[in-house]
């Protein structure tokens, strides 16, 4: 029995593989045409959940947030979980191929019904971080003795993949929710 590949798998291994100039070359960097905001929780350890705008011209597949030097790998950003809404799957990986070793977030639409069409939103993807163990006055030190803090995803790169085969990229927004009281 033959399997056909899921064709959001297919570009999100593209994706993924690509070097990072390359990928600033295949992606449309139009941040009009889709646009991912996350979310800091106030409470507990760092957790962002994320919301996918699309107002594009063809649903959703993919994301993939991250890649290189964007969120280096170290003990404070290796992710507790990575949630995702119905319908889709969401995980992490290490690249270590380049001079920086780095982390990416991919989500992938596993069941066809819950693309993100044009005009629509979709939340429910979320990273939740380890408390730190590093602080801004005494950081985690890299075993070359650098500096390494924890990602805040404000500025990280993010690229969305549509059904048609295009991809766009931005960079993601974040707002901090107020505490409760």
């Amino acid at each position: 029995m033959m399997s056909h590949a899921n064709p959001a798998s297919i570009l999100l291994a593209l994706l993924a593989a690509l070097d990072p100039l390359a990928l600033a070359a295949a992606c449309v960097e139009n941040s009009e045409a889709v646009e991912v905001r996350a979310y800091r929780l106030p409470e507990g350890p760092p957790a962002y959940a994320l919301m996918v705008i699309n107002n594009a011209d063809a649903p959703i597949l993919g994301i993939s947030i991250g890649g290189p030097p964007h969120i280096p790998i170290n003990r404070d950003n290796i992710p507790t979980s990575v949630g995702a809404p119905t319908g889709w799957e969401g995980n992490y990986f290490f690249e270590d191929n380049h001079p920086v070793q780095y982390m990416q977030f991919l989500w992938e639409a596993k069941d066809p019904e819950m693309r993100i069409l044009p005009g629509a939103s979709l939340s429910g993807f979320s990273i939740q971080l380890p408390y730190p163990v590093g602080t801004e006055e005494r950081p985690l030190l890299s075993p070359e003795g650098h500096p390494e803090f924890q990602i805040n995803l404000r500025d990280i790169p993010f690229r969305i993949v549509s059904m048609i085969g295009e991809c766009h990229s931005g960079f993601l927004s974040v707002e901090h929710l107020p505490q409760t009281p």
